[in-house]
């Protein structure tokens, strides 16, 4: 089992520090063997339903919503905070992923 830590820069749903704090968390209870982070940023997306929509349209709404925000931001944040070194790096986005999508 894992636990896919996702949806990065979309604030709307969970502020980015709060994920960092939950993820950290995760990792310094020893976790990181079961942890996949990324993002759910798409490129193509051209409509929204009139609800969602004046939602992406605040500027609070999203936070540097990106292809690289988790590298950007998120493992630079974790580094400062020593939960994160290069082997849980590792870990977390080459192991892991390898592992589920061989299993």
């Amino acid at each position: 089992m894992y636990v896919g830590l996702d949806r990065y820069g979309l604030e709307m749903f969970l502020p980015i520090d709060r994920r960092n704090a939950t993820t950290a968390e995760l990792l310094r209870r020893g976790h990181a063997e079961r942890l996949m982070i990324s993002q759910d940023f798409c490129a193509t997306i051209d409509w929204f339903p009139p609800e969602a929509a004046a939602v992406f349209e605040s500027s609070e709404a999203i936070h540097n919503w990106s292809m690289t925000l988790v590298f950007d931001e998120v493992v630079p944040a974790l580094r400062e905070q020593e939960v994160l070194d290069d082997a849980t790096f590792s870990t977390i986005f080459v192991e892991n992923p390898k592992r589920w999508l061989t299993a």
